[in-house]
C-alpha cells in the first residue's frame, strides 16, 4: 500500500512540473512608442500549449501594429 501511495505522489509531482514549463512567458507587456499605450498579452489560467500559442500570436499581432515588448514575466 505504501508503494502505491508513494508512486501516486511521485506521478502527481512529476505531472505538475510538466504543466508549467513552456518556452514563452505568461505575461508580455507591450508598449506603443508613439502613443505610450500599454497592452498585456496573457495566457489563460490553464496554461496549455494552445494558450501559449495564442499569447505568441497576440505579441506578433501587436508588433505588427508598432508595439514593442516592454516587459515579460
Amino acid at each position: 500500500m505504501k508503494k502505491i501511495l508513494c508512486l501516486l505522489i511521485l506521478l502527481a509531482a512529476l505531472g505538475q512540473t510538466g504543466c508549467g514549463q513552456h518556452s514563452g512567458k505568461a505575461v508580455v507587456i507591450m508598449q506603443h512608442p508613439e502613443t505610450m499605450d500599454f497592452v498585456d498579452c496573457k495566457i489563460d489560467a490553464w496554461a496549455t500549449f494552445a494558450s501559449y500559442a495564442k499569447n505568441a500570436k497576440c505579441v506578433e499581432d501587436l508588433k505588427n501594429k508598432g508595439y514593442i515588448v516592454w516587459a515579460e514575466r
